[in-house]
């Protein structure tokens, strides 16, 4: 069957017409770049390195007091808890710039020392 020229001529109209009304495809924006993305928030970025300075204590643990000494000093403070423990305190504070003047910043580090083995079981951190 062959079509008449008009025939054919409104077919390609009519395709054209609804081609035309269909809107263009939206271009996907493009990712900003590192320095336009959000910073983490605060909190979250102060978890994160406290996380990670509480994880790089953690090679301490099994050294003697006396390894402890030799690298960090004499401890701020002892005490002996009432399970045998020995419990040494090391303590920095500083003043730091802030957004609304200076703070201060202070760091707390116990190491906790089996008085038997006199060896470092575990750690812990406050503040830092």
């Amino acid at each position: 069957m062959k079509l008449q020229p008009w025939r054919l001529a409104s077919i390609a109209l009519g395709l054209l017409a609804g081609c035309a009304s269909a809107p263009p495809p939206k271009p996907l924006p493009a990712p900003p770049p590192a320095a336009a993305r959000p910073a983490p928030a605060p909190a979250q970025t102060d978890a994160q390195r406290r996380t990670e300075f509480d994880r790089s204590l953690d090679h301490w643990h099994g050294a003697s007091t006396r390894e402890l000494f030799a690298k960090l000093g004499a401890p701020k403070s002892s005490t002996r808890a009432g399970d045998g423990t020995l419990v040494h305190l090391y303590a920095r504070s500083a003043q730091l710039k802030g957004p609304k003047g200076p703070v201060t910043f202070s760091c707390v580090v116990r190491y906790i020392i089996n008085e038997r083995s006199d060896r470092i079981v575990n750690h812990s951190i406050e503040g830092c």
